[in-house]
């Protein structure tokens, strides 16, 4: 359909929350990018928590940022540290 991805970033932590805005903003994707706090935690409650924030049948995939994170010197390449 031509539009571009967009993106649920999710966490719970602070200092994740802010390094997802800041790196949104440095790659200049803020339009693409929601930041919003959320846990996993919980099952089926979760599930009605995350449906607050978004209309869950909407999403293809959920991936937590501390799965695609990768701190600094870990020799895994990344640079996502908190």
């Amino acid at each position: 359909d031509g539009d571009p991805t967009r993106v649920l970033a999710t966490d719970v932590c602070d200092s994740a929350l802010a390094n997802l805005h800041r790196n949104a903003a440095e790659n200049e994707a803020p339009a693409l990018l929601r930041v919003e706090r959320w846990d996993a935690a919980g099952g089926t409650e979760a599930v009605r928590r995350l449906s607050r924030l978004v209309d869950p049948r909407t999403l293809t995939h959920v991936i937590g940022a501390d799965i695609v994170s990768v701190p600094i010197g870990s020799g895994g390449g990344g640079g996502n540290a908190g």
